[in-house]
């Protein structure tokens, strides 16, 4: 679904605050792998810390966790650990983290 830009939210002090006041999110990872699933999803809890609260622009940094018995987990841990040194435990891969508010509304095209 291709949400129309007005009813997208751009206002990176809003955005933080919904990451706070609905933490759990969903975890999306695509990561080539011969040994696990490339798509793998989980929910999980964030927190955000953010050095300048009053700064409009500041994105922050996200902290998570999940259980190591987690397939999700294993995949993220397998594809650092065959990275170069230089990559200081970075994933080279993107990740996609959905933050959503508990009310949801869908309107069909037909309305």
């Amino acid at each position: 679904m291709f949400p129309p830009p007005v009813h997208t939210e751009s206002s990176i002090p809003v955005l933080r605050q919904l990451i706070r006041d609905f933490p759990l999110s969903v975890l999306i990872t695509v990561i080539p792998s011969d040994t696990h699933p490339l798509l793998q999803v989980s929910h999980i809890p964030f927190l955000l810390d953010v050095d300048n609260e009053s700064s409009e622009t500041e994105l922050g940094t996200l902290r998570g966790h999940m259980t190591r018995q987690n397939p999700q987990c294993r995949a993220i841990t397998d594809a650092v650990s065959l990275g170069t040194p230089a990559n200081n435990n970075i994933l080279e891969q993107e990740v996609l983290i959905l933050f959503t508010p508990p009310h949801h509304h869908y309107v069909p095209p037909a309305f």
